[in-house]
């Protein structure tokens, strides 16, 4: 299980489990949606819907030409959730971090593990907020076609999906193929009575094509030895449109995503009851996008731009038990291996002139253990049925800022066979992404207001780009929950959880360079009334073509105001700590039975920008993570007939983004899917049909006033509410 490298061990962290038939009830079509209707995972950084308000929030994760989406647990940012596919890494092919799972097919998807609590001393950096490991399908025998097709009643983002599963396995192997083809049109703000007043074109979400591919394959080579290869293809095109109110003309934005996942090796069954593995993994994110000014009569080129990631690595492991005690098995994981990371980003007037490009790599050594230790003997006895300690760790040694270790502790209590309570307590890294290290330096000389200065303004040093100096982003995490199934209603499982995430050394910008010299929480940027052999030097450390000189007067070291560094640097904290509450409760026998459900989380997410700056609560804020979410409802089955309902809540949010603030209502939709599995026979026999509406009662997002400086019209929060509104797909199925 996702959690743990040990057989056979219960995690003592919190494990979410969104299987094949809870896909199949949610009525989405894209693993995207699925995960973006988690109420533990925010809407914000890279997704689709997000891409439309540029910066609004944080300007790093405003570059996304391909629309990706990526896993962002707790509000703490893409790059603070590990994705894995199969247990294995994806490149991170976007400036701020995190892997792209939006074009993975969905029939393909088994069940999706999400752990909702830090684990970088199972898995390594980028684990701070929890891991995300999709686990594709297995041991499938046959074969299974699929056609969707879905449209928003409001116009736009007509949908259409083609899939086809193929799997077979014989004595001693196994191989399952995976195709998907979907294509989805843009919704533009004249779709949406909502945005009377933004300016043409602009698209709300892009249009797209996708084609992906996965393929896993087994075979043994001997009765102690099997082969395996996984692999995952995807080629996505995007395009969409922007006219923003500053803007010389609109544009046209198309992009082409190319990303390739592979992970080869052995499996060994080795003495008494250990299995190790070898295995190797390559894996590449490339995006390539050219937008053009839709000028008359020819479309002018704006900018092309290509990001590419890339990681590869091998890693050797394995599990098993070392010991008996009186109070049960010992057992221990261990593993050792190696990763290389690149990442570029390249930008200019036209794609065949690519001229600011920021650019690095490092490689990555690490080793980790992980020991799980019985303390009483498992019995039936009231009280203590049993009670297992977890201990982790891992050491990583980073090439570019150095080694970092970090331990993790878990203990498991089983006081009856209906009630288990877990507690975690660790601490977790997030190694700085390579754009924010490698980014191209600049200097820009500006004329900032400085209330200081006898004329009102003063020219200052405006060091931007890459920060070399970066250091890990560090954090204290733990957790305590508990989990019940009834011995007198069997069907019901409850689940609750305390978090606290502790988390320091943020990588954070300084918020406007204009305001450095004006406020003074911006203090900690600034040096201010430099000497002139500073300012010289500060200056000479760029070539020419780096510096680039707005005040209109020549450089002059004596009369520099103040240096701002505009650069990222570690200086945020935050906390994220709150509670999440699931209950499963299931009524009936198979043919005719019923489910309830409910999932929710309240989130308190507090910031600090600088050690000068007051804390701020994030979370209820418009464009950050709500204070509270919740998905819930109800699946009835009958024979061969299956309803579900679900309601999503959103609760009432505050605008900041204006003066005065403004409150903002809440939001509730309603989805409902009906799917039908009769037993026909010849040659319709396996055929299944579904029909789903999403936001069934057409429920606009809630009115949120933005700024002017931002996309005039958009006056909706795209990182928790979708512009989509009701979305009805049909969809058959059948298997071979």
């Amino acid at each position: 299980m996702t959690g743990t490298h040990i057989r056979g061990v219960s995690p003592p962290s919190p494990v979410i489990e969104i299987g094949r038939e809870e896909i199949d009830r949610s009525g989405y079509t894209s693993i995207a949606d699925v995960m973006l209707s988690l109420p533990q995972n925010f809407g914000g950084g890279y997704n689709a819907a997000t891409t439309a308000i540029t910066s609004l929030v944080n300007i790093r994760y405003s570059n996304n030409p391909a629309g990706a989406s990526v896993p962002n647990l707790r509000g703490l940012g893409p790059g603070s959730t590990l994705t894995l596919v199969d247990n294995h890494r994806m490149a991170a092919g976007l400036p701020g971090g995190g892997a792209d799972i939006s074009s993975i097919p969905i029939d393909a998807i088994e069940r999706i593990e999400v752990v909702t609590d830090s684990a970088s001393a199972v898995y390594g950096s980028d684990a701070v907020a929890g891991v995300v490991n999709v686990i594709l399908k297995r041991n499938y025998d046959g074969a299974k076609t699929s056609l969707s097709y879905g449209l928003a009643t409001e116009g736009g983002g007509t949908e259409k999906r083609a899939s086809q599963l193929f799997g077979t396995h014989w004595n001693g192997g196994d191989v399952l193929i995976a195709y998907e083809h979907s294509q989805q049109d843009a919704i533009d703000t004249r779709d949406r009575k909502f945005t009377p007043s933004a300016l043409e074109p602009n698209s709300l979400l892009p249009q797209f094509k996708s084609n992906s591919v996965t393929l896993s394959a087994t075979q043994d080579l001997s009765t102690t030895t099997a082969v395996f290869v996984d692999g995952l293809y995807i080629a996505r095109d995007a395009d969409q449109y922007s006219t923003g109110p500053y803007s010389i003309a609109p544009s046209e934005s198309p992009s082409t995503l190319r990303k390739y996942a592979v992970a080869a090796g052995l499996n060994f069954n080795l003495m008494r009851d250990w299995k190790a593995a070898l295995f190797i993994n390559v894996a590449e994110d490339a995006t390539d996008e050219n937008a053009v000014f839709l000028t008359r009569p020819v479309a002018t080129p704006e900018v092309a731009q290509s990001i590419l990631g890339t990681t590869r690595g091998v890693e050797a492991n394995a599990n098993g038990s070392i010991a008996t005690l009186p109070s049960g098995i010992v057992r221990l994981a261990v593993g050792a291996g190696y990763r290389k990371e690149g990442f570029s980003d390249a930008a200019g007037a036209t794609s065949a002139s690519l001229r600011n490009q920021a650019k690095g790599d490092r490689n990555i050594r690490y080793a980790f253990g992980e020991l799980s230790i019985p303390l009483v003997p498992r019995s039936q006895r009231p009280g203590l049925n049993s009670l297992d300690l977890v201990v982790s760790g891992r050491n990583e040694r980073y090439s570019d800022f150095g080694a970092k270790t970090v331990p993790k502790i878990g203990v498991v209590y089983v006081p009856t066979s209906s009630i288990k309570l877990r507690s975690t307590w660790g601490k977790a890294f997030r190694a700085p992404n390579l754009y924010d290290i490698n980014a191209v330096p600049v200097l820009e000389i500006l004329g900032l207001p400085n209330p200081a200065s006898s004329t009102g303004s003063s020219p200052a040093l405006v060091r931007a780009g890459g920060n070399p100096n970066l250091q890990p982003e560090t954090a204290n995490a733990w957790s305590i929950g508990a989990d019940y199934s009834s011995p007198q209603l069997s069907g019901l499982q409850v689940s609750g959880t305390f978090f606290d995430i502790k988390y320091t050394d943020r990588i954070l910008s300084i918020a406007s360079p204009f305001t450095a010299l004006t406020d003074p929480l911006n203090a900690f940027f600034v040096t201010p009334s430099p000497s002139s052999s500073l300012a010289q030097s500060v200056y000479d450390g760029y070539p020419p073509r780096r510096v680039f000189n707005a005040t209109g007067a020549p450089f002059n070291p004596n009369r520099i105001g103040a240096i701002v560094d505009d650069r990222v640097v570690n200086v945020a904290s935050q906390t994220a700590r709150g509670a999440d509450l699931s209950i499963n409760y299931k009524i009936g026998a198979a043919s005719n039975s019923g489910l309830l459900f409910f999932n929710g989380t309240y989130l308190d997410l507090i910031q600090q920008n600088t050690p000068q700056s007051p804390h701020q609560t994030l979370s209820g804020l418009a464009f950050y993570p709500p204070k509270f979410r919740m998905r819930g409802g109800a699946t009835w089955k009958l024979n061969a007939w299956a309803l579900t309902g679900t309601v999503n809540y959103l609760p009432p949010e505050t605008n900041n983004q204006v003066t005065p603030f403004q409150n903002v209502s809440s939001w509730t939709t309603v989805d409902a899917s009906l799917r039908f599995a009769p037993m026909l026979p010849g040659i319709l026999s396996g055929t299944h049909f579904s029909l789903s509406v999403l936001n069934a009662f057409d429920r606009d997002p809630p009115f949120v006033l933005l700024p002017t400086t931002v996309r005039q019209g958009f006056n909706y929060d795209s990182s928790n509410t979708s512009p989509m509104g009701r979305f009805v797909t049909l969809q058959i199925s059948k298997e071979w």
